[in-house]
């Protein structure tokens, strides 16, 4: 029989043997092996391995199927394998790719008497097996002989020696700190981390009334009141801050039953094996919480937010009346600094009323409450009244904050304060709160010779807004303009400022409201008199953008008079006097314009506030008059209309131009019923003149711009055509281009109104506002009036000939008729003619004459007629 054919049948292969066979042999084999054996599949999960592997304190971990990095990582978290140099993590995976890739091979101590061979070899299937062998004899013996034959063994010796005496140091002086443990006033403890009790002085016996023994080993835990356990074991979870240990007071049961008040201290630390350890002193407070519960009850009990400040500047007590009026919990301001509950505005004063405070005796008490600004949670400010109050404690200084909302007082404060200096329309500070700074701004300017200056500042035409469309849009007018305004001054103006006083108390000072539509600004100190300028520019140039108004679109301009100090006036009633001046000034130049005072400002501002009282009785005192300037027809010369023009004569300045006193009767209002009583005389006598026989004529009277805005004024002159009987095609009213420019679209409306009832309209004084066709095509007029200032010129001026020329061909080429103003000469009539100018107007025919004259004309056309 072959021999080999004999093993074969001896020892079967796996092939030959079913599976469960197979696992079954090779199971007792790995039992049989005296060393640990672990198979591992290629995915580095445990396939097989022998109960040696399985070692009691893994025996949760070991199984199959589980992933050879977490048994790596078991071991090394339970200190059954060493780490070198530390990093756990860092070691655990060196060594499971070392296993993987099967090169893993050596001695490993496992402890200071145990050492263990350790091997990884890879499988054909790609997996690893691993076999570790207890070798701690043969190293044990290895050194020993190392020791024999290199003579080490007196050193080895000495070693222990030495280890011995460290032992009995350190044996002595734990005996010592022990003693002085037991011995303090305090008591000592360490706990491990979850808070078993590992050593106790026996200070706890005289706090508590139980011996150590009873407490090691126990959780200290089950003393405690059951409300601060967890508060207890949430601060010791905290971090320390600033390498500090932390610290709270709680509630311990004597044996007796009575609940002790302590306050611990504890730092946390980590023993030589890394496992977390707390060393804590406990202090009995007992007295001094009683002491501080009755304080504490006082404080709660008080009518007023309390706080109390520490000696580190940090809020330690606070009441639930202060909890209710900043918005935070109690938790929230425990520890934090006061000045979180003050505004950056009234920090200053809050720290020089808490040094102040500090600086005191407890004898000294402060007296009544300062007032300051506080600062709730939602950001709001609000004004309160404080009291700060230094207490002495064994801790060190307190300072009691007592604190009350004086909100509602300070409303009925600021109430009547508004009521008295401030304009119920816009907020800005009255005509009464002006004048006050005003001195106040003077006071200061005096001694240091500061350049002040007044802005005086009055807007255009703003009766016509309000006869226009109502006085409630034009009290919308005048707050939008308050606020364009306020916009210019605000935002760290840098050119001009105004008093201390009223920057100090944060409102918009500079800028007042007078009354009306008069608005003045106080410049304190200024390098320039362009400083001033600036200003009044940016005041101007906000006006630009037009307001709306409701679903209106208004447009604003305004007149700005400045005076400068002590140039212009060295009292408050000199320099308004001057700023008023000079603000009349810039109105009668130009619109939007702003003016310097002059003295002769001064002059014609006095005439001007003269005229204006004496106009004011002249209606009804028969001062006024209308004259009739005739108008010619360019071609044949006859009589086609008259213009009706007003004319003062008053007592005391004699004869006074129109161009004077129009403008006036407009800024005091008393245009209206003038307008109407020229309107009326005129209507009146047309009639007359027809009456006494003569051919009509058409009858031309201006109109005002303030009187053309009135919204009724289209009834006004419907009226008075019945009242006098006059038709309304020999009535034409003339009115200016500025007038039609400032509110088109109103314009329009009344236009409309007047031609519809047939009455002509002609656009006076063509040429020097703002001349286009657009009005010319969007308004019902029948002709335009060339300005004198064109006439004049003709016929030597080339340019004048050209305008003339443009204007005729212009207004015929839209239907209108062209009536040219101010001819003087024959040869300026003929040049007209010569353009094709429909009728002609000025000294040439007759000056302006009185009715009577006038229908000496009527009557010389009548004869040569006839």
């Amino acid at each position: 029989m072959d021999p080999k054919h004999e093993t074969r049948r001896l020892h079967p292969s796996p092939s030959e043997l079913d599976e469960g066979d197979a696992r079954a042999q090779l199971a007792e084999i790995l039992e049989a092996l005296p060393d640990t054996v672990a198979l591992f599949d290629a995915e580095g999960r445990l396939v097989i391995f022998n109960a040696e592997y399985r070692e009691e304190s893994l025996s949760d971990v070991v199984r199959p199927g589980v992933r050879f990095e977490d048994i790596v990582r078991a071991a090394i978290d339970r200190k059954l394998l060493p780490v070198p140099g530390g990093d756990a993590e860092a070691y655990a995976r060196s060594l499971v790719e070392e296993c993987r890739a099967g090169g893993a091979e050596g001695v490993v101590r496992i402890s200071d008497d145990q050492w263990m061979l350790f091997r990884s070899r890879r499988t054909t299937t790609g997996g690893f097996l691993i076999v570790r062998g207890d070798v701690t004899q043969v190293v044990r013996s290895h050194r020993e002989r190392l020791g024999q034959e290199s003579g080490k063994n007196e050193a080895l010796r000495t070693e222990i020696e030495r280890r011995r005496r460290t032992k009995q140091e350190l044996r002595a002086s734990e005996a010592r700190y022990r003693a002085l443990c037991d011995n303090a006033l305090d008591v000592i403890c360490e706990t491990d981390g979850e808070g078993n009790v590992l050593y106790i002085s026996s200070g706890v016996e005289r706090m508590l009334g139980v011996p150590p023994a009873e407490l090691t080993g126990k959780s200290f835990r089950k003393f405690l009141h059951i409300e601060d356990v967890e508060v207890l074991a949430g601060q010791q979870g905290q971090e320390e801050v600033a390498g500090e240990s932390q610290g709270i007071r709680f509630r311990a049961r004597h044996r007796n039953g009575e609940w002790r008040w302590l306050e611990a201290s504890w730092k946390e630390f980590q023993n030589e094996e890394g496992a977390g350890r707390v060393a804590a002193v406990i202090h009995d407070v007992t007295d001094g919480r009683r002491s501080e519960l009755m304080f504490r009850g006082l404080v709660e009990a008080a009518p007023d937010a309390m706080l109390i400040v520490n000696s580190t500047g940090k809020i330690e007590l606070v009441n639930e009346q202060a909890e209710e009026l900043f918005g935070y919990a109690r938790e929230e301001l425990l520890g934090r600094l006061p000045e979180l509950l003050v505004p950056e505005r009234s920090k200053g004063v809050h720290v020089a009323l808490r040094q102040e405070a500090t600086s005191r005796g407890t004898r000294h008490q402060m007296g009544s409450g300062r007032r300051i600004y506080a600062l709730h949670k939602d950001g709001f400010e609000f004004p309160v009244d404080i009291s700060l109050s230094p207490l002495q404690t064994e801790e060190g200084g307190l300072v009691v904050a007592s604190i009350r909302d004086v909100t509602k007082s300070v409303r009925s404060e600021e109430k009547i304060w508004n009521l008295a200096f401030y304009d119920s329309l816009t907020g800005l500070p009255n005509r009464r709160l002006f004048h006050d700074r005003l001195s106040v701004a003077l006071q200061l300017a005096r001694p240091h010779g500061h350049l002040m200056a007044l802005l005086f500042v009055d807007l255009d035409r703003f009766k016509l807004v309000n006869d226009q469309f109502g006085h409630a849009a034009g009290d919308d007018l005048l707050c939008a303009v308050s606020e364009r305004f306020l916009a210019c001054i605000r935002g760290g103006d840098s050119i001009a400022r105004l008093t201390s006083e009223a920057d100090d108390e944060g409102d918009d000072g500079r800028l007042f409201r007078l009354g009306g539509d008069e608005f003045t600004l106080l410049l304190s100190e200024i390098s320039t008199a362009e400083d001033a300028m600036k200003v009044a520019n940016r005041l101007l140039n906000s006006l630009s953008i037009p307001f709306q108004i409701g679903d209106r679109e208004v447009h604003a301009t305004a007149s700005i008079g400045i005076a400068l100090y002590p140039h212009d006036g060295e009292d408050a009633d000199d320099l308004m006097a001057s700023a008023d001046a000079a603000m009349y000034h810039a109105k009668a130049a130009n619109p939007n314009v702003a003016a310097f005072h002059t003295a002769a400002m001064t002059k014609a501002a006095r005439r001007t506030f003269a005229l204006e009282d004496q106009l004011r009785g002249a209606l009804e005192k028969g001062e006024f008059s209308v004259l009739y300037q005739p108008i010619r027809d360019g071609i044949n010369g006859a009589l086609v209309g008259a213009e009706a023009l007003l004319r003062w004569n008053s007592p005391e300045f004699g004869q006074v131009s129109p161009d004077e006193f129009i403008g006036i009767a407009e800024a005091a209002g008393l245009i209206h019923p003038i307008g109407e009583r020229v309107l009326r005389t005129a209507c009146a006598q047309h009639r007359n003149w027809q009456e006494a026989g003569f051919r009509a004529i058409r009858i031309g009277v201006n109109v005002s711009g303030v009187q053309f805005q009135n919204k009724r004024f289209a009834e006004l002159v419907s009226q008075v055509l019945l009242e006098t009987g006059t038709r309304a095609s020999h009535l034409e009213l003339e009115i200016t281009e500025s007038t039609v420019m400032q509110n088109d679209f109103a314009t329009a409306e009344v236009l409309r109104k007047l031609s519809d009832q047939g009455v002509s309209l002609a656009l006076d004084d063509f040429g020097t506002g703002y001349s286009s066709l657009t009005y010319l095509r969007r308004f019902p007029l029948s002709r335009v009036k060339i300005d004198r200032s064109f006439t004049q010129g003709l016929p030597e001026n080339a340019s004048d000939v050209a305008l003339t020329r443009s204007i005729v061909a212009m207004a015929h080429g839209l239907g209108l008729g062209v009536v040219a103003e101010g001819v003087e000469t024959e040869a300026q009539a003929e040049c007209l003619r010569e353009q094709g100018c429909d009728d002609l107007q000025g000294f040439l025919f007759s000056r302006p004459v009185s009715a009577e004259e006038f229908a000496r004309f009527l009557e010389k056309e009548k004869d040569e007629a006839s």
